[in-house]
């Protein structure tokens, strides 16, 4: 089966970010994986 290793992983990362106000770097890209975005 497939683990959710890299989800919380991201998770975790989106939820810090937005605690300090950086908003959404990490985006998720449907059936490649993630993507990290400058604003």
């Amino acid at each position: 089966g497939r683990t959710r290793t890299l989800d919380s992983h991201a998770s975790r990362l989106r939820r810090k970010l937005a605690a300090v106000g950086a908003g959404r770097f990490v985006l998720n890209v449907w059936g490649v994986g993630y993507r990290l975005v400058d604003d």
